[in-house]
């Protein structure tokens, strides 16, 4: 099962919560050196990805980086992504 059940109501206002609760779990259930969160309606260049984590410890190799959070949204035509407004919405 790759669900997670917890015990915060359904909404808008409630996504950052969740998002902390679900990296708190893999944290203590899942340990590993790196988390990823995405939504479904994201793409990921897994190579942009690992050359940054690289860059990470290459930049700071006499630091022990732990609870580093890194985020990044990139949207430009010369990348092949739209973005379409609805004006009726909030995003």
């Amino acid at each position: 099962d790759d669900r997670l059940h917890m015990p915060v109501s359904e909404g808008y206002r409630m996504i950052p919560l969740k998002v902390l609760l679900g990296l708190a779990w893999a944290i203590q259930y899942r340990p590993s050196q790196y988390y990823m969160k995405v939504d479904d309606d994201s793409f990921v260049c897994v190579g942009s990805v690992l050359a940054f984590l690289h860059s990470l410890s290459v930049q700071h190799q006499d630091m022990e980086l732990t609870r580093t959070y890194a985020g990044q949204l990139e949207s430009s035509p010369n990348k092949l992504s739209i973005q379409l407004k609805n004006p009726n919405t909030r995003w």
